[in-house]
């Protein structure tokens, strides 16, 4: 399978007032909205968001590769604010990738675990390809949250969380709405969407506003 950024699976239920994007090249850092799991200091001066499907190549790529250099470098030193949000449109199975996200959710206690549960599921984006070939996605989903220490029974009620999936699907739909997200990686920098998806295209645009 080819790594590459894929495009959007359809668009997600309506569920959500969408606010209007500023145009303005210094937009101030976009704030985080109810629900966001986000990492670094609250006042950075840069904030990004990422969208991403759990199952999109280019995601895997990106978070098992130049994820840690912008961990390291920017995160980590207080000057950005980093998002992810969810984005289970795209990738080679919308289904399998919400129920990841939903999982991610469930085994999660903050940011931090998030975000680690997170990378810890792009590691295994191969073994998730090969199981949904396979028809075999359910006892590899399971066999990932029991090792996180999810019992079956709370992993099927994680997997089948109405109230959850309505507020992925809204955060999918004002992504498409507020940013015109349509593939991922997609990433968004103090309220614009910037076209680079690696840590070198990016990093850059960071230091340009970090300078400004």
């Amino acid at each position: 399978m080819s790594v590459t950024r894929r495009s959007v699976g359809g668009a997600a239920a309506a569920l959500l007032a969408i606010a209007a994007l500023a145009s303005c090249s210094g937009a101030p850092p976009a704030a985080a909205t109810q629900g966001d799991m986000a990492l670094g200091a609250a006042d950075a001066k840069v904030t990004i968001i990422e969208y991403a499907s759990l199952t999109c190549g280019g995601c895997a790529q990106f978070h098992n590769n130049d994820f840690p250099k912008l961990k390291a470098e920017y995160i980590d030193t207080g000057k950005v604010r980093y998002i992810l949000r969810e984005f289970p449109g795209a990738g080679f199975s919308p289904q399998i990738s919400m129920a990841q996200f939903l999982l991610a959710r469930c085994i999660a206690t903050d940011a931090k675990s998030y975000s680690d549960v997170i990378s810890a599921m792009f590691r295994q984006f191969s073994a998730t390809y090969a199981a949904a070939q396979s028809g075999q996605v359910r006892p590899h989903l399971l066999q990932f949250a029991q090792s996180a220490g999810l019992s079956e029974e709370r992993f099927n009620a994680c997997v089948t969380d109405q109230a959850a999936m309505d507020r992925i699907n809204a955060t999918q739909k004002a992504g498409i709405e507020e940013f015109k997200i349509e593939t991922t990686p997609s990433f968004v920098i103090n309220g614009q969407k910037v076209e680079p998806n690696s840590f070198e295209g990016l990093k850059p645009l960071i230091d340009a506003k970090l300078a400004g």
